[in-house]
């Protein structure tokens, strides 16, 4: 019996590189981000992560995400963002 799937797309800054860089190293976006989607709901539940708050010490906080200067370099395997949006896309499209 054939899965039924629904069609999404999502946007990524251009300057993004550090997404994009981690896009263009998995070998199926789709089922990274499903799984990445299922990590954030068992750890935060299933409301809009976007403004999320996280207990801490009783009190309840804005979770901060760091900067992109702040995270340790990152580098990509030699995959421009051209690159990693074109085979994002063909990806996307399959």
């Amino acid at each position: 019996m054939a899965c039924s799937m629904k069609r999404l797309r999502f946007n990524v800054p251009i300057e993004d590189d550090e997404v994009l860089a981690w896009l263009s190293q998995q070998s199926s976006v789709s089922v990274s981000l499903r799984m990445l989607v299922h990590d954030a709901i068992r750890e935060h539940g299933d409301g809009d992560y976007v403004t999320k708050s996280v207990k801490r010490d009783g009190n309840k906080k804005v979770a901060k995400r760091e900067s992109v200067e702040k995270k340790a370099d990152v580098k990509p395997q030699h995959t421009s963002a051209t690159d990693a949006i074109s085979r994002m896309q063909g990806l996307l499209d399959n």
